[in-house]
């Protein structure tokens, strides 16, 4: 897919200048772009169980812009209004090769940072009200018009939202900026800053959005994992001390022993931490794990599929990516990691990169067994595929 979606700015400039900053207009970004998704094709998503989808109605049945969550039927769909409502659809990367195709155009972005592409349609009047997000988003119109209306400067602090609703919406909304947005633009919006789209028609929105982790879920994440390394039987003891005359204070020592040994444990594993984040980041947010062999693919399976003119595609699900530590390069896909020597960093560039991963690419590594043996790891487990199943 050969377009630039920043237009006239590139890639350097957009990530000094815009990225988590302020927003970008960019008109015709995919102009002739074939949007891959349809109405029809979207309702069928929303029927579905697997996948995340809702249907906001600015007048509901019981409340102002009320929230249903689907899986849905198709009378649910006849008894809708004409106006006023739009389905929204997540993860629909995941199930159509070109939605995914459309990711690879934002890949000046790190892989970790990518989430999915929510594809919405919506009514005329169709919206989800004026809001504040708290990720990078980039906002692709497919067919129709909708009107975007923003506050250009970041929302500092936590604005006050409508109570009588499930969704966040502003109770107060000072528009300075407006745009009409038609097939093929493009709107690039930084966290934290208020906007609201209108749909003037009937219209689709593709929304490539952005993983941003809070301290809060950093924070979660660290105790779940050490709560699950710590052996229960590893408890606080004071054999050795007297008879107290102050039954009511907790002494320093004990306080002590609650720092050292929460210091201890981030501290006796030097990367874990590190590890632990990578870990997280490329699993899969909504547990959405794509199919993989029952039977471990083989290394003579491997070789042989290339050698035949096979080809493997990354899933969309396995946000792939690497890191370096002292003495190791370690792969990351769908929450597991794959320990590699140094001098494998190129491996691991190309299986998380954006090139074609076929016999040419993957040559220079076929005879490296810790590179094979990633390499169909992968492949049973789905993080990386072959249109034509491997044997």
């Amino acid at each position: 897919m050969a377009m630039n979606p920043l237009g006239d700015v590139t890639p350097k400039e957009f990530m000094r200048t815009h990225w988590n900053r302020r927003p970008l207009l960019v008109r015709g970004a995919l102009a002739g772009f074939e949007f891959p998704i349809g109405e029809v094709f979207l309702k069928k998503m929303a029927f579905d169980s697997r996948w995340s989808s809702r249907i906001i109605l600015e007048q509901g049945k019981y409340e102002p812009w009320e929230v249903q969550y689907g899986p849905f039927k198709y009378s649910h769909f006849d008894a809708l209004p004409e106006k006023g409502w739009t389905l929204l659809v997540s993860d629909t990367d995941r199930c159509h090769k070109e939605v995914a195709a459309l990711m690879d155009l934002f890949r000046f972005v790190p892989n970790w940072r990518l989430d999915d592409v929510q594809v919405s349609f919506a009514a005329p009047g169709g919206s989800a009200g004026p809001h504040v997000d708290e990720y990078d988003v980039f906002l692709v119109q497919g067919y129709g018009h909708r009107r975007w209306q923003i506050e250009s400067k970041r929302a500092r602090k936590k604005r006050p939202v409508r109570t009588d609703t499930d969704l966040a919406i502003l109770t107060e909304f000072e528009p300075d900026k407006e745009w009409i947005l038609g097939p093929g633009d493009l709107l690039y919006l930084p966290p934290r800053f208020p906007h609201w789209g209108i749909a003037l028609d009937t219209c689709m929105t593709y929304s490539v959005g952005f993983r941003v982790p809070s301290e809060q879920e950093l924070v979660f994440m660290c105790l779940e994992e050490l709560a699950e390394s710590v052996p229960a039987e590893a408890r606080f003891q004071d054999r050795r001390r007297g008879p107290t005359s102050d039954p009511g204070r907790i002494d320093a020592p004990v306080l002590s022993w609650v720092c050292s040994t929460m210091e201890s444990l981030l501290t006796d594993h030097p990367g874990w931490l590190e590890r632990l984040f990578c870990r997280h980041m490329t699993m899969p947010k909504r547990h959405y794990f794509p199919e993989g062999f029952e039977i471990p693919v083989t290394r003579k399976s491997v070789i042989r599929s290339l050698e035949h003119g096979g080809a493997f595609e990354r899933s969309a699900a396995a946000h792939l990516a690497y890191a370096c530590f002292d003495d190791s390069t370690m792969l990351f896909a769908l929450g597991l990691e794959y320990e590699l020597p140094p001098h494998l960093i190129g491996f691991a560039q190309l299986i998380t990169g954006t090139e074609r991963l076929d016999l040419p690419a993957l040559r220079p590594y076929l005879e490296e067994e810790e590179a094979i043996k990633v390499l169909a790891h992968l492949l049973t487990s789905g993080a990386l595929y072959e249109p034509n199943t491997i044997d």
